[in-house]
């Protein structure tokens, strides 16, 4: 039997220098101010793809708006959209709904996550899956075009 080798605290400095991994804490910020932040609820500089091509501004549509008109067009009520189910009739209207509110209004995934009441990471997934058939399908963008100008007649009719 060998006896276990003789182990020695490294400082960070010896540490890096021997080639062993960084810690995965940032580095501390210089004493720069970050920019302000835009208020919550501000609108948007700029519209996103699927905006400009119905018409509405970032800030004009709500998420309600927004799951009414996909409901519509996919023949699926609220509830089922936000209910646990996971076939793929009701969980692709769930994702086109995700990504429609995250392109069209100012919420993060983590705030579409809450009122989906979905983790914020299942957001992400269903967001990155319905833009990626987006920029490989152009009639599916197209009839999230559409989606979205119903959403944004929708939110007229009620104002």
């Amino acid at each position: 039997m060998h006896p276990e080798p003789h182990r020695t605290a490294f400082t960070p400095a010896q540490a890096s220098a021997a080639g062993a991994p960084r810690s995965r804490r940032p580095a501390p910020e210089s004493s720069a101010v970050p920019p302000p932040r835009p208020a919550i609820g501000a609108p948007l500089l700029t519209a996103s793809p699927v905006a400009r091509l119905a018409g509405a501004t970032a800030a004009a549509l709500t998420p309600a708006s927004i799951v009414a008109a996909v409901c519509d067009a996919f023949r699926v009520t609220h509830g089922d959209i936000s209910s646990r189910q996971r076939g793929q009739h009701i969980a692709l209207a769930r994702q086109v709904a995700i990504y429609l509110i995250r392109e069209l209004t100012d919420y993060s995934f983590l705030r579409i996550g809450r009122y989906f009441g979905r983790d914020h990471s299942t957001v992400i997934h269903g967001y990155a899956r319905i833009a990626r058939r987006v920029a490989a399908e152009r009639t599916f963008g197209a009839m999230l075009a559409t989606l979205a100008s119903r959403a944004s007649y929708r939110d007229d009719k009620q104002a």
